[in-house]
This record gives structure tokens, sequence and C-alpha cells, in this order.
């Protein structure tokens, strides 16, 4: 079980590129939209991602969730997860606020309580930029991500819907 209170949450550095790329499949594990190419759609996740660890802007922020060394079994820290967030502007009020772009944790911190620790981290970031609240983007066959967020006080605020030409 991990011990949440020796997280370590930082900003992204160069070396996290791969561990990042490597949980983009994440998103798609449980539900595939209908309709959509599974290349089609972990290149579309990876492009922002990838774009910011080329330009890092400044105005947004990818943070690292990992556990230190213990010195012993593991003499380097332990990347468990991360969190990308963006400055958006609203399309109704044209306010600015923080978007979570992506959430991801590994497969083995799933259920430990990181990903709320990281959604905490993505609120005190929007706070702290004066932000008055926070967006996100979750597929609609991904139930259980859906019912997560809306347990964070998440609510469907605008619905996409999306049909296939043949």
């Amino acid at each position: 079980m991990l011990d949440l209170t020796q997280i370590l949450i930082r900003p992204f550095e160069t070396g996290d590129r791969d561990f990042i790329l490597s949980l983009v499949p994440r998103f798609i594990e449980k539900a595939v939209p209908p309709g959509r190419n599974v290349l089609d759609l972990i290149a579309g996740i990876e492009r922002p991602l990838l774009e910011f660890m080329e330009e890092r802007p400044p105005i947004d922020v990818l943070l690292i969730a990992e556990q230190p060394s213990d010195n012993l079994a593991r003499p380097e820290p332990e990347r468990l997860g991360f969190i990308f967030l963006q400055a958006k502007v609203d399309g109704f009020t044209l306010e600015r606020h923080g978007n979570v772009s992506d959430i991801a944790v590994t497969a083995a911190a799933e259920g430990s309580g990181l990903g709320r620790l990281l959604m905490a981290e993505a609120e005190l970031w929007a706070r702290t930029k004066g932000y008055r609240f926070l967006t996100l983007n979750a597929f609609a066959s991904n139930r259980s991500v859906r019912d997560w967020y809306e347990g964070q006080g998440y609510e469907a605020d605008m619905v996409r819907y999306f049909k296939p030409l043949a």
C-alpha cells in the first residue's frame, strides 16, 4: 500500500518523457469510444503532451507523482503518475480557467488515492492562478472514470455527441 504522505509531486523533467508516454494507453484500457480508431486516440492524447514537453509553455504545468527512493531495494524514486494542467478560456464567458488535460497513474498505484492527491494538486494550482474553476473531459463510454470524477465534485457541463459517417 502506498503511503501518500511520502509522495513527492514535482514538475516535469526531460527524463520523465518515456514514463509519461508509457501511461497513455491507460486512457483507453477500459473503454474505446465507438467509431474511434485506437491509434488515432493514442496519437491525439500524446500530441499535446509532446508539445508541452518540447515547448514548455510557462502557463501550463505537467506534474509527476513519485515515491522517493528507500535507498535499499529501490535506489531511484519510483514514478507513479502524472497530471497535465492547462490554462483555457471559457467559450461562454471568456474567463480563463484551469483544465485537467490528462491524469494517469500506474496500474500499481490505481485505487491508492494517488489520483485524488493529483487532483488536489490541480485545485491548488488553479487557485494559485486565481482561476474560479477547473474543467476536464472524459470519454462518455468510460463510466468508471466519469463516476470517479463525479466523486471528486465534478459535474457534467456540456455533452459532445459523435456520429461516424460511412
